[in-house]
């Protein structure tokens, strides 16, 4: 007789299933191409940072001249460092959405690279505006949009190349209006000073300290990509309070946004081998 392995006691062996064919998978196991998430903000500052400082360092001279081996282990040095930025740069990218600039790339992405843009040009200020309550509610009831009224007073105190975006503080203090704007503006070096004194009259001239929050501020920029992010912040949140778009942007910032995306764009992208016949 032969012997058998009784079941453990309480417990019934399930039947054993029919062992499925080769080829024969189900649907949810088949593998799926990993859909890529759209570029964040902070994604967009480092790609911007890698791409604009890839030539930083290189003098090009038109007249030729001997080089000595300093000055070519100095061009080599540089030349690694390039390839090894763009490496990063294609690491990053390569989870994320690099849409066409003008059929799908969000609006809230445009305006990120249009700052991005202005912050890594010559002569680029950040600017923190903190509104009097005349400024702040003539801007609010304006006919166009705050960003409309706002940006025409800038523009009347010569400031034609810039980029912001307006925010409520979450004080609940009636002494100052909670509208202010955060933005990147190209000013020459020698006028900042003169400007803010300009612009206090115009747009903050009952605004009361509090802290550091001064209420013009212009300085220098040497971080463009954590300001604009920082500028940001609230953009959303803010739209809904608005009704309306709290951002504004200079067709130059526009202009410049796009170049420097599009630059991006074709930079960290793989070149396809040209066909040959």
């Amino acid at each position: 007789m032969t012997a058998t392995n009784p079941a453990p006691s309480g417990k019934i062996p399930k039947p054993r299933q029919p062992e499925r064919p080769l080829g024969d998978f189900p649907k949810a196991g088949q593998p799926t191409a990993s859909a890529k998430t759209p570029c964040s903000p902070e994604k967009a500052g480092l790609l911007a940072r890698l791409y604009t400082g890839r030539h930083k360092g290189h003098v090009v001279k038109k007249k030729k001249i001997e080089k000595s081996e300093e000055e070519e282990a100095r061009k080599s040095s540089k030349d690694l460092e390039n390839s090894f930025a763009k490496e990063i740069a294609k690491i990053l990218a390569s989870g994320s959405d690099l849409p066409d600039w003008e059929r799908r790339l969000t609006g809230e992405l445009k305006q990120h690279f249009a700052m991005l843009a202005l912050g890594h040009q010559p002569n680029a200020h950040a600017i923190s505006i903190r509104l009097d309550h005349k400024t702040a509610e003539a801007a609010l009831s304006a006919p166009k949009s705050p960003t409309d009224y706002l940006s025409a007073i800038l523009r009347n105190h010569g400031i034609k190349d810039m980029a912001f975006c307006l925010e409520f503080s979450d004080t609940e203090s009636d002494e100052n209006h909670p509208l202010h704007l955060h933005g990147i503006a190209i000013i020459p070096a020698d006028q900042p000073s003169r400007l803010a004194n300009n612009l206090r009259k115009a747009m903050a001239s009952d605004y009361r300290q509090r802290y550091k929050n001064q209420a013009i501020d212009i300085q220098p920029i040497s971080t463009p990509g954590t300001w604009t992010s920082y500028c940001s912040k609230n953009q959303q949140s803010t739209a809904r309070q608005l009704k309306s778009s709290p951002v504004y942007a200079s067709q130059s910032a526009k202009r410049a946004g796009k170049r420097l995306y599009e630059g991006i764009r074709a930079w960290v992208r793989p070149k396809t081998p040209r066909k040959t016949s």
